[in-house]
């Protein structure tokens, strides 16, 4: 069960108590420890990356071969990552045989442009 369903949950428990009537003053200070306490346990988790280096480490597919680059002293194509196109330069260690339809993955970024190596083989 995800947090907000809990929390909807909650509030109806806590709506229905107040309708059968019962003493606002008494459930003030259990229903306030509960919900913290909820929060607490099932809230938002500090951690998390998002814009640039939310990409890195994730898994890119390659949309248009790489290729040498002058203007930029580099090997340059196109990627795939969570349903945007990005361009995409291939890390200086690694070696430029990657195709059209490999999997990638993100190691940093360049400006407007993911720098990318050879996805590691699942095994």
């Amino acid at each position: 069960m995800h947090g907000m369903e809990l929390f909807g949950i909650l509030g109806v428990v806590i709506g229905l108590l107040f309708l059968m009537a019962l003493s606002a003053d008494v459930l003030v200070w259990p229903i306030g420890e509960l919900f913290l306490w909820v929060q607490k346990k099932l809230g938002v988790p500090r951690n998390v990356r998002t814009g640039a280096e939310g990409l890195i480490g994730q898994t890119a597919k390659v949309i248009q071969p790489f290729a040498w680059n002058e203007r930029k002293r580099s090997m340059i194509g196109k990627v795939h990552l969570n349903g945007e196109v990005w361009w995409a330069r291939l890390h200086e260690e690694q070696a430029p045989d990657i195709q059209q339809g490999a999997s990638v993955q993100v190691e940093g970024i360049d400006g407007l442009a993911l720098v990318v190596r050879a996805a590691k083989k699942e095994l």
